[in-house]
C-alpha cells in the first residue's frame, strides 16, 4: 500500500495496526546505524538481480525490515513508477528544514539514499511498535 504524506502521518489514519505508529526520524536513525549494507534491509525475494549496474538484487534481510520494491506513486502525474525495482518509505520529518512542504524517504536499490519527496507522492510506510509504558 502506498500513502501520500498527509495520509501516512494522519492522527486519524489506520495505516498502522493498533499499538504501532509510522516510523519517526529517530527510529530510522537507529536502524540505519545498526545496519549499513543495503542487502541487510532488502527481502530475500522480489528484487531484480541487476536493474541498475552494481545493484545487489535480493538481500539478506538481516535487519528484519524485509524491504520490498513497491515503487512510488507520482502525485503529479498519478502514475506508478519504479515498481518492482525500487522501494521508498516515508519518514516522519521534514528535510531539509527549510522546505516544510517536502517529506523525505529512504530508497533501497544499490545503496541507501535519503530523498526529499513531494508530499503528494505515494510511498510505503514503515510502522514501529510503540514502547510499553507501564500504568502509574
Amino acid at each position: 500500500m502506498l500513502y501520500n504524506n498527509m495520509a501516512a502521518f494522519s492522527l486519524h489514519g489506520d495505516n498502522c495496526p493498533t499499538g504501532w505508529d509510522p516510523a519517526s526520524s529517530e527510529s530510522w536513525d537507529n536502524i540505519m546505524a545498526a545496519y549499513t549494507d543495503v542487502r541487510d534491509f532488502k527481502s530475500t525475494t522480489g528484487w531484480p538481480e541487476e536493474y541498475f549496474v552494481g545493484a545487489p538484487g535480493n538481500g539478506t534481510n538481516k535487519s528484519g525490515f524485509n524491504a520490498k520494491p513497491g515503487g512510488v506513486l507520482n502525485g503529479s502525474h498519478q502514475k506508478f513508477e519504479k515498481e518492482g525495482h525500487t522501494g521508498y518509505w516515508w519518514i516522519d520529518s521534514a528535510w531539509p528544514p527549510d522546505r516544510p512542504t517536502v517529506g523525505w524517504s529512504y530508497n533501497f536499490v544499490e545503496r541507501i539514499n535519503k530523498h526529499d519527496e513531494a508530499r503528494t507522492h505515494g510511498l510505503s510506510v514503515r510502522c514501529v511498535k510503540r514502547a510499553y509504558t507501564p500504568p502509574k
